[in-house]
């Protein structure tokens, strides 16, 4: 998913101000806040942008090519600010893990590489940085640089300073890692295999959140509906698996909304979809990527299912979900992509009818097996291909947002929009985002709205 989120909170009462740059999807959003906790606990003070920072974080993702360029892009930025004030500078995340010392070698500005298994170790490795690099005179742009890329003995799964910011939603990793190895992905190279967390702690977990203000919880995993933990009950040993978490998270006090992703379709059971319909703070929402409408891409992929038991999974979800939505992602031009097969996955976008899709071209990861597959799809089909999907896409989204005009949703609203402050934003149960004028009071509170007006990515509505 693309995104990318800046951290930010101004203070002036600390030792050395730090600027956190995330790029990629949510579980990177997740360490990111990870890291700025135990930054402010450390007494670090998180600012908006570089000009401020003493400290600059990049936490990286390298599941395609384009996020990685825009890294280098501003690591080549940042050394040129570096030239002319003292600056940290440090990359994160799953670029870090993959690069490792390369990137120092490309750009010996940066003070440290921290890997997808270190992050929660931030605070004792820019110690060393310090210690490594003390302050003589001018800025020099080679720095003694410190790369920690390692597993690590223990999980990062624990408690963490609150920054709750005002806000309610809050992201919490159930589980790190995956274990298919999709043919395209560097993630299971990157991340490890998958490595479930204990459902006491997490519920542990959640009950301090809840105490802190937070209301909605959104469960990360990078394939969430593997969660699965042996654990002691009753004086038995069982199989814990995501419906009977989310039966636990639903019935603590304090949750208001659980949202869960990202789920494989070929982990997507009937007992979880029951689970999301029977339980009344799960949100009828499903992220479930299809990558692909062709049988023959899908096994290229290794995904692990066909085109019918995706379509035959979206029917009965939704029969069971009456008001659900469903987003997913898709890649164009893999390798020996033809026309007839981009068709096929055409096909199966309108006969699901996805409220949302993130779409992209199909990008070489070395190390995959796909970056050894032949007959790679040339770039121009792949750009025509990902428009047309794009244009579908909108259509689509369009056409679903409409079927709520008129209706009255629940809205749990989040803040002001950014662009125009005197309106309040939110999202439905669908995870819609819908914009409405509203006294900022009821921010953070479950609201009724009604829906008068729909465009392809928001909803606009009027208070109850």
């Amino acid at each position: 998913m693309k995104r990318v989120n800046q951290l930010s909170n101004q203070s002036s009462e600390c030792r050395l101000k730090v600027y956190i740059r995330t790029f990629g999807c949510q579980m990177n959003e997740y360490d990111s806040e990870i890291m700025a906790g135990i930054l402010t606990d450390d007494g670090y003070g998180l600012v908006d942008d570089t000009s401020k920072a003493d400290v600059v974080l990049l936490n990286t993702c390298s599941v395609r090519e384009h996020a990685e360029d825009k890294v280098w892009s501003e690591l080549g930025r940042l050394s040129k600010i570096r030239e002319n004030k003292p600056l940290t500078i440090g990359v994160c995340g799953c670029m870090a893990q993959k690069e490792g010392a390369k990137i120092i070698r490309r750009f010996p500005s940066v003070s440290l590489v921290c890997g997808t298994h270190n992050f929660h170790q931030i605070g004792e490795l820019l110690n060393e940085v310090k210690t490594a690099n003390p302050v003589r005179g001018k800025t020099s742009n080679r720095v003694k640089g410190i790369v920690n890329i390692g597993e690590s003995e223990k999980l990062p799964f624990f408690r963490l300073p609150v920054r709750k910011d005002g806000r309610v939603s809050t992201s919490l990793a159930i589980m790190r890692g995956c274990s298919k190895f999709c043919s395209y992905c560097v993630v299971p190279y990157l991340r490890g295999k998958e490595k479930s967390r204990g459902p006491e702690e997490i519920i542990d977990e959640i009950v301090h959140l809840t105490e802190q203000g937070f209301k909605e919880f959104l469960l990360l995993g990078q394939d969430i509906t593997s969660y699965k933990y042996k654990s002691k009950m009753s004086n038995e040993w069982k199989d814990i698996d995501l419906s009977y978490l989310l039966k636990e998270v639903n019935s603590i006090d304090g949750v208001e909304r659980i949202r869960f992703i990202t789920s494989h379709p070929s982990g997507v059971t009937s007992r979880l979809l029951k689970a999301v319909s029977d339980l009344p703070k799960v949100c009828e929402h499903l992220h479930l990527p299809l990558q692909s409408g062709s049988d023959r891409i899908l096994k290229l992929m290794n995904r692990g299912y066909t085109r019918d038991f995706y379509l035959n999974l979206a029917s009965k979800a939704r029969e069971i979900i009456p008001e659900l939505s469903i987003t997913t992602d898709l890649i164009v031009g893999f390798p020996g992509e033809s026309e007839a097969e981009f068709e096929d996955t055409l096909d199966v976008m309108r006969k699901v009818g996805f409220d949302n899709a993130f779409m992209y071209k199909y990008s070489i990861r070395p190390g995959t097996k796909a970056a050894g597959m032949k007959n790679e799809v040339p770039e121009n089909i792949k750009k025509e291909r990902l428009r047309r999907l794009q244009e579908i896409q909108r259509e689509m989204s369009l056409k679903r947002n409409e079927n709520f005009l008129g209706r009255r949703v629940e809205v749990l609203v989040d803040g002001t929009k950014k662009k125009a402050p005197s309106k309040l934003l939110g999202r439905t149960r669908t995870n819609k985002v819908v914009t409405f004028k509203g006294e900022k009071g009821i921010i953070g509170k479950l609201v009724d709205v009604t829906i008068t007006g729909a465009c392809q990515w928001t909803l606009q509505g009027k208070i109850n």
